[in-house]
């Protein structure tokens, strides 16, 4: 015989509806990460604690100095400086009503429920990593020219905002062209139809203006909602930033319930932060981070 546990409003057998909410926390979980946009910005992490805490250097370099024979130079001492940031808490609630499985559709009501939960959280993510960066951005500067204008008259107005994005990158921190292996473009999607749009250059047959910029340059295209005007170059490492999500065991992300005279209800509730790495200590407790390795083009669209 099943356990079966009360919670107030009604019933709820634990053994089955555990399990089967679960398994429908997994699948939302990981239908939002593939729909997400974003995740290719910044690495994804997962933690058992609320509170982010990160102690950072204040110096990224200690200068040679040149000296006398017999002398020394001075001193040199790595000091620290401390990060916090809290996690965010947000909730999905699905209900599977009654009448829905009295006219047996319930599982249709139930995977159509799934989809839109998924795409909720994965615009929720995106929202909040996007608006991290674009708070976080070290650089910003105004496009040549509108990408949709540059692709159909001379798309090396757009390659020279990407290389004016990565010459901002390389004079501003510690990598080398190698590093840029993970450097990645965030557009608005409307734009797709432009950066598909065939160069018809003799030297560069059947190649769109997409293409043209990803093989020379190296970097990746991703086409998003949510950005309208502007472009952000990010390179997709953890000195850049992170996104974490709460993976503990303290607070339940996942609970079903039944509601009586309505049907069964599911709660899924997800503790996530973006995260900027701050490449010096901030002014105030209050100031934002930011980070080189993060470029807004603005006025693309």
């Amino acid at each position: 015989m099943e356990n079966t546990k009360f919670f107030g409003t009604g019933p709820t057998t634990s053994d089955a509806n555990i399990l089967k909410t679960e398994i429908l926390r997994q699948i939302v979980y990981l239908r939002a990460e593939e729909l997400m946009v974003f995740k290719n910005a910044l690495p994804l992490e997962s933690m058992d604690s609320l509170e982010i805490k990160l102690t950072m250097p204040k110096l990224r370099r200690f200068d040679a100095e040149e000296v006398a024979e017999g002398a020394l130079s001075s001193y040199q001492m790595m000091t620290w400086f401390d990060v916090t940031a809290n996690l965010k808490k947000e909730q999905i609630r699905i209900l599977v009503t009654d009448e829905s499985k009295a006219r047996m559709q319930a599982d249709i009501q139930t995977r159509q429920s799934i989809e839109a939960a998924a795409r909720g959280l994965a615009w929720s993510k995106d929202t909040d990593i996007k608006s991290t960066l674009v708070t976080g951005a070290g650089y910003s500067f105004a496009a040549g020219e509108h990408w949709h204008t540059a692709a159909s008259t001379s798309p090396a107005k757009m390659a020279d905002d990407i290389s004016a994005a990565i010459e901002n990158i390389l004079t501003n921190t510690y990598l080398t062209e190698s590093d840029l292996d993970s450097l990645n473009v965030f557009y608005p999607q409307g734009l797709v139809g432009y950066m598909m749009r065939p160069m018809n250059h003799g030297f560069y047959p059947n190649t769109t203006v997409k293409g043209f910029i990803e093989q020379n340059y190296g970097v990746h295209f991703y086409p998003t909602r949510q950005l309208t005007t502007s472009a952000l170059v990010v390179l997709n490492t953890p000195e850049t930033g992170m996104h974490i999500t709460y993976s503990g065991s303290a607070i339940p992300t996942s609970e079903t319930q039944r509601i009586i005279g309505t049907g069964e209800q599911y709660v899924l509730t997800q503790l996530f932060k973006t995260f900027i790495m701050p490449e010096s200590e901030p002014t105030t407790p209050s100031t934002a981070a930011t980070n080189e390795r993060v470029v807004v083009i603005t006025g693309v669209a």
